[in-house]
């Protein structure tokens, strides 16, 4: 801050040591230097705007960066688990298979077969009626 100051002191200083010695191309030299000055404190704040802009960017992106990568871990981890109980399932519907019919599924097996020769023979006698008459 206090060099900014001096600076302006300084150019107001050379500013009325012009007007008084009426030297207007030291003056038009000034105005130069002020307007170079001023132009370049915009092309400074500009630039500062878009840096701020860029951070700000930047923070975003590794922001999003970082959801995408535990998403991708999340998955990673669901697709362990599902293979694992795939594997589990598949073991189990062995384990089933091995052992067979339980009693009351071979007793429900045994009364659909009754029930299904019952209904074949009444077919069989319900064609032969239809033929004979």
């Amino acid at each position: 801050a206090s060099r900014p100051d001096s600076l302006q002191r300084e150019l107001a200083s050379v500013r009325k040591s012009a007007a008084r010695n009426g030297k207007k191309e030291r003056l038009t030299d000034l105005q130069r230097v002020d307007q170079t000055s001023a132009r370049l404190r915009k092309q400074n704040k500009d630039m500062r705007l878009q840096l701020e802009s860029l951070t700000q960017q930047m923070d975003h992106l590794k922001h999003l960066k970082s959801q995408a990568d535990d998403l991708g871990n999340q998955l990673e981890n669901q697709e362990k688990e599902n293979s694992a109980l795939q594997r589990l399932l598949s073991h189990q519907a062995q384990g089933v298979a091995e052992q067979g019919p339980t009693p009351a599924q071979v007793k429900e097996m045994d009364r659909l077969k009754s029930a299904s020769n019952d209904l074949q023979r009444d077919l069989r006698d319900a064609q032969h009626a239809a033929i004979e008459h």
